[in-house]
């Protein structure tokens, strides 16, 4: 018996060098030697990392090509930005029919190192930095006059680096004078990544620490708020501190905007577009302004799901809409859940009926006001008088 043969996934090596993807990177950056160096740089870069060679070429050149547009480096000890390998979940149309199938995506993320980089280039910062705080460093804090009473910094290292962290400073200096200060204790940190991060959860974080964590079960803490909170932590003081009071030029808005999204190359106008992209499974999604919210049934006050309909991918949708549609006080329903995507017209005289959109659904109503009547679109498109000013009921024609 002969047996199916599953196609090869192309390698991003492989990809790299196709006219299509050379194309695109000559085209991004306009400079066949940045661009020569550029392609090997990325490749090198992938050929080291298992994680990464999984993932669609696609977004690993699109995610690459905007760092390097932004001149930021992809070195991890640099920690200007990163690629993130993450698993995408599938996706269903209505019907319940895979329109795709899951998949390892790269994210673009910035580091804290790269928002630094974007503001100084703009020439109007004097001083610009963050730091964690220590136990024992500052105390009484201002916010009105953003001070501290008491600023004494640990200045042995290693003394310091051993102490517990008790909270988060940013701070920048226009060359006009300019100041703005910026300070969250430690817990108020931890509060904001367990809200906004998809990836993060403090509970699961405090049993990391404590090794409560089963070794097989360690690759699902990949995020980098697990891997790297003080450095999420400071990222995220800059967010806020130079989106809200930061002078943000046209480099630092797309990079703040594209932050923590998967890119796609747009092989039609060569731009580099963000994604869509579910909650990750691997890597990190950065805190967006949006608190998480548990999708469930009781959430949306749907009927949970049959079994059978959560296998077949998503087909319950539709029935869920209707058994909800069907509790609908007898006031607010049309006879069935079909009829609640009926038109309903109003229209000053008969002549404007043929105005009316030609999509309109078969059973929608036009009213007309002068002389007063009803209409329903029929079958073949045509406005059939329903019933006149006195009641009477016609007879189709």
């Amino acid at each position: 018996m002969a047996k199916a043969v599953q196609p090869q996934k192309i390698r991003f090596s492989q990809a790299i060098q196709t006219p299509l993807y050379k194309n695109l990177v000559n085209n991004t950056l306009g400079d066949p030697v940045r661009a020569g160096r550029f392609i090997a740089n990325i490749t090198s870069a992938v050929a080291v990392n298992a994680e990464l060679q999984k993932c669609d070429p696609g977004t690993i050149l699109a995610g690459a090509l905007l760092g390097e547009s932004l001149f930021l480096q992809p070195s991890p000890q640099l920690g200007q930005f990163y690629l993130v390998p993450f698993k995408s979940k599938a996706k269903y149309d209505r019907e319940g029919q895979m329109i795709e199938p899951e998949k390892f995506k790269a994210q673009f993320v910035l580091g804290y190192k790269g928002y630094i980089q974007l503001a100084l280039r703009t020439g109007q910062y004097k001083r610009l930095n963050v730091l964690e705080v220590k136990n024992g460093e500052l105390s009484g804090w201002d916010p009105f006059e953003e001070r501290f009473h008491e600023m004494h910094f640990i200045e042995d290292f290693e003394k310091r680096m051993s102490m517990p962290t008790i909270g988060y400073i940013a701070h920048f200096e226009y060359i006009n004078g300019f100041q703005k200060t910026l300070y969250w204790t430690a817990d108020q940190m931890m509060s904001h990544a367990d809200k906004y991060s998809p990836a993060f959860s403090a509970a699961a974080y405090k049993k990391l620490l404590n090794g409560e964590i089963p070794q097989n079960e360690l690759w699902k803490y990949s995020s980098f708020w697990y891997k790297d909170f003080d450095g999420m932590a400071k990222k995220t003081m800059l967010r806020q501190l130079i989106s809200k009071w930061g002078i943000m030029t046209a480099e630092m808005t797309m990079a703040y905007e594209r932050d923590g999204h998967v890119m796609m190359p747009d092989t039609a106008s060569g731009d580099l577009l963000p994604e869509v992209t579910d909650t990750p499974e691997l890597g990190q999604q950065d805190e967006q302004e949006q608190p998480k919210i548990e999708r469930t049934a009781k959430t949306m006050d749907l009927p949970e799901p049959e079994a059978d309909e959560v296998k077949s991918g998503g087909k319950s949708m539709i029935s869920a809409y209707k058994e909800l549609y069907a509790k609908l006080p007898t006031q607010f329903q049309l006879e069935s859940y079909e009829e609640s995507c009926l038109g309903d017209y109003v229209c000053d005289t008969q002549e404007d009926l043929k105005n009316l959109p030609n999509n309109c659904t078969m059973g929608s109503t036009a009213r007309v006001i002068s002389p007063l009547a009803v209409y329903k679109r029929n079958s073949t498109g045509k406005w059939v008088l329903q019933e006149t000013i006195n009641g009477e009921q016609s007879d189709g024609s």
